[in-house]
Formats: C-alpha cells, structure tokens, sequence
C-alpha cells in the first residue's frame, strides 16, 4: 500500500506546477485543486444527474460517476486512466467523462491524500453488494395453482329481485321471574311460629319505539303477584303479598341531545282482591282504586359507563282515582257518594340502574306527585345479585307516604303516613 502511494505521488507530483486555472496562473497549491473539484463536481451533477435530463436526451450516463458521491477512495484505474494518451478517449464520450472525473479524482489524491479513506483493493476484498444471493429464489408452490377456477358467465339468465326493506324502529324486550320460599315450624317449637309457603311471579314487557332522530315512544308494563299461606286466617288459606299492574307510557320529541318535550301516561291498580287477617273485610280489589297520572314536562336521560336513567319532571300533571266499590271509598280518600277523585298537581319521577359491581346491579323508582294539599311518595329499589344466567338474589325495599288517606291501623301522629315493605327471595329469571 505504502510503495503504491509513493508511486502516485511520483506521477502526480508535476500536476501541481502543470493545472493552469482560468485566468492562466498555475495552480501551485492544493486547495486550489480542491476548490475545482468542488466546481467541477458541481457542474457533474448539473450536466449529468438523470433527474434532469430532458425527454428525448440520448447522452449515456457515466458509470464512474458515482466514485464523486461516495467515501473519497484511492482507486487504481484512475490514476492509471489519467496517465493515458489523449487519443485513446477522443471519440468516446463514456470513457472522455470518465477522464474528467479521474482528473478531479486524482487532483485530490495529490493535494489532499489526508481525505482517501481507503483503497479499492480493500472494497474488492469486502464485496460487492447483494454478493450472498448467488441463486435465484424459487418458491415450490405457485399460487397460480391454488386459486379456484371460476368459469365467468358474461350473460344473466335469471331474473334479479331486488327487495328494499323499511328499517324496524320498534324493540321488544322483557324479563319474567318466578321466586318460592318454604318455612317450616313444628308445632312444639319452643319459641312458636308456624310453618308457611311462599310464591312470587314477576314479569317486565317492553315495547319502544326509536327512529334514531327525535321521537321516542316508551311502553312498559309490570306485573307482580305473589301468595303467602297463612294457617292462622281462618278464612283465607292464601293471603296476597305483592299485587300489582301498572302501565306506564312515555312519548317524547328530542330537544336537544338527551332532553325531551314528553307527555306521560301512568297507570295502575291491584290484580286480586286483599283482605284483612280472620276477616271478610275488603281493603283493596281490581279497580278498586284504579290510578291514573296524565303529566306533560321534560325528560332528561343519562348512560355514563355503569350508571343509566332518567329524570322526568312535570310541572303539569293530572291524577285521577277511581273505586267502583263503594265500601271502599273511605279507605281510598274518596268522598262518599262519589267513585272518583279528581287532583291536579306536579309530579316528579326518576328512575336508574346502576352496575354496583360485576353480578351486582341496583334499579331504582322514584315517584312523587302532590296537588299541594296533599303528597304521594314512592320508592322502589331492587338489589339483583347474579349467580348465573337464570338464578339470582333479589333484595326489595319499598318505602311509601300518602298523606292523603289514613292506614293508620292504630299508629299515630306523622308515622301513620308511613307505610315500608320488604322481601328477600332466591328466584328464577328469564330475559329476552
């Protein structure tokens, strides 16, 4: 390598005191050279860069061109190509351009050989590249063979229907369950009691209708009877323990987002006919009373996550009871002689569901209605905890305060206005 170098600087030595610039005046120093080959190779990339060249230009590319762009190398053909006769390249433009680049190339190798990174002696022994792909690859399955052949068949013969189907805006939905509990108690039992069976059927239908833009129309309607036996009624063998229909729909034309303009109907009454213990004494029946709530306000609605519902306040409400008994009228807040009651009022009710935890949910009913004389406040809260698909835990507490009649049955002073109920049961559920 050592004797290869002094060879060049032998042979380029006169370069030095030979190169005239353009003005004349020889080129005695090396970064002379080395601000011509900056120009030169500028002039290279201009003339000769393909990016540039216009369509229809025939003049060939240098291959050696790109020695200007890559790590400055110390390459043996072209100081052996400078030193070659003029008449040997005239004639041939490729190997004329070569020149020039081997003449930029060689002025650097004797101004400045302190930029030559290596020899191409060394990049022979490194490699080309892509010299590890000596084969080419051919792959053993076609995937010409594994497409199925279809046979193309330009001509419909048959008859195309074409069916346009009106999309379905109403969802039905609903959930029935049945619950049973059996007490036994020995007719010696130190402490006394006795034995009883118990039945609660539950069952909630809903129909909605949602065209995805403004209306909404809600439907539902909740059944509950449940029957408890009773040995010491000496006239009743059965004794109702939850006794209940009520329907409740709700029309509503969006506002805005999730608050709308909505008018309510709600309604409800008993299924079969209760009696106090070891008497023939009616205390409520189907009809008697029937309750019937027409209100017209907004309806805000909420779903974040686990917690859902809604809250429907109406600054205008209508409540009607009727009794078609008249034993029945007394018990109800009915003036006697008369089979209805008429109230007008506000009434508020709220309703959630909320995700407490993975098998453990809590539905809510809020209701509250007053002609501001008197108030009616309900509400139910149901605990479901899940054990599977269709067997769960139901915890029901159920608050309520009417002022407007009196079920004292004894109690005095504000808690005769008080009424709670309360179960707890294992039950068998179905939703669809």
């Amino acid at each position: 390598m050592i004797n290869r170098l002094l060879m060049i600087v032998l042979f380029l030595a006169p370069l030095l005191v030979q190169g005239q610039s353009h003005h004349g005046v020889r080129e005695r120093k090396g970064s002379k050279t080395y601000i011509r080959y900056s120009q030169e190779l500028h002039r290279l990339v201009q003339e000769r860069d393909s990016a540039i060249l216009t369509p229809g230009d025939s003049r060939p590319l240098n291959a050696y061109a790109y020695r200007l762009f890559v790590p400055l190398t110390l390459y043996k053909s072209a100081v052996m190509r400078h030193f070659m006769p003029d008449s040997v390249a005239m004639g041939d433009t490729v190997l004329t351009m070569a020149r020039e680049a081997d003449k930029m190339l060689v002025g650097i190798y004797a101004g400045h050989p302190e930029m030559v990174k290596q020899a191409d002696s060394r990049m022979n022994t490194v490699g080309v590249i892509r010299q590890d792909v000596e084969k080419a690859i051919k792959s053993d399955v076609s995937l010409v063979s594994k497409v199925k052949k279809v046979e193309l068949n330009p001509e419909l013969n048959d008859e195309v229907i074409l069916v346009t189907r009106r999309p379905n805006f109403w969802k039905f939905s609903g959930s029935v369950s049945l619950q049973f509990t059996q007490n036994y108690v020995s007719d010696n039992w130190f402490q006394g009691g006795e034995s009883n069976y118990s039945g609660l059927a539950m069952a909630n239908l809903n129909l909605n209708y949602d065209n995805k833009q403004r209306i909404q129309w809600e439907n539902k309607l909740e059944l509950q009877l449940g029957f408890q036996t009773n040995k010491s009624d000496a006239y009743h063998k059965f004794k109702a323990t939850n006794n209940l229909i009520r329907l409740t729909s709700k029309f509503g034309y969006k506002a805005v987002s999730t608050l709308y303009y909505t008018g309510q109907i709600l309604t409800w009454t008993q299924i079969v006919p209760q009696y106090d213990n070891n008497s023939m004494n009616l205390r409520s029946e189907f009809l008697g009373p029937l309750y019937l709530n027409l209100s017209v306000g907004i309806d805000y609605k909420w779903n974040i996550r686990r917690f859902s519902g809604n809250i429907y306040m109406a600054p205008i409400a209508y409540n009607l009871r009727y009794i078609s008994n008249g034993d029945l009228w007394n018990k109800h807040g009915i003036p006697e002689g008369k089979h209805s009651l008429h109230d007008a009022g506000s009434s508020i009710q709220v309703n959630w569901k909320v995700e407490i935890w993975k098998n453990i949910n809590w539905q809510s009913r809020m209701y509250f209605f007053t002609n501001y004389s008197y108030i009616n406040y309900e509400w139910e809260n149901t605990f479901n905890f899940t054990i599977n698909r269709y067997l769960s835990t139901k915890l029901f507490l159920y608050p309520r305060v009417d002022t407007s009649r009196d079920f004292s049955n004894g109690v005095k002073g504000r808690s005769k206005h008080f009424m709670f109920k309360e179960w707890l049961s294992l039950s068998l559920n179905y939703n669809f």
